[in-house]
């Protein structure tokens, strides 16, 4: 937490909100492991988890009305669609481009189209520097429902209409 804050007063543009991204506002489990980076939230009951307040990206937006949100970046350990749940009004209104952190057991295990179909209905198209195995160099290209899981990628852009011409370009 100290060293967020360092970074964060260094940046001089950056707030620190000490609240977890959900899809809904509330209290959640928050397992702290010893690497800070995979912390996540957790099941209730969790052995070792603490509370933390969590808010969606639409409340968390709403709280700045007249904020222009051009950019989401998720990267929150498997839960990353949930977090797009809860800013749906937000991806709406405002159509930013979402980089988000890609784990295909976060797109849920039993429905790994889910993110697609999700990404279908808000007229989104996923792309990601991807390559087909160990060996090859990563390219940019645009993903299908099928290369989910299937080929590596690290990070998917999520990127609306208004963008998608740059990205295929």
């Amino acid at each position: 937490q100290a060293a967020l804050a360092i970074n964060a007063e260094t940046g001089g543009n950056i707030t620190v909100v000490r609240k977890a991204v959900a899809q809904i506002s509330g209290v959640s489990k928050l397992d702290v492991s010893q690497n800070s980076g995979i912390s996540h939230l957790a099941a209730a009951g969790a052995v070792g988890a603490i509370d933390v307040d969590t808010v969606t990206i639409d409340e968390f937006v709403k709280i700045v009305p007249e904020a222009n949100i051009k950019f989401i970046k998720i990267d929150i350990e498997g839960h990353d669609l949930n977090a797009i749940k809860g800013g749906l009004d937000t991806i709406r209104a405002h159509q930013p481009l979402i980089l988000t952190e890609f784990a295909p057991e976060g797109l849920s295990i039993n429905d790994p189209g889910a993110l697609v179909r999700l990404c279908g209905e808000l007229d989104y198209r996923i792309f990601a520097f991807a390559r087909e195995s160990s060996y090859a160099a990563a390219e940019l290209r645009e993903m299908a429902a099928e290369d989910l899981g299937r080929v590596w990628v690290k990070m998917l852009f999520l990127v609306p209409e208004r963008l998608q011409s740059a990205f295929r370009r």
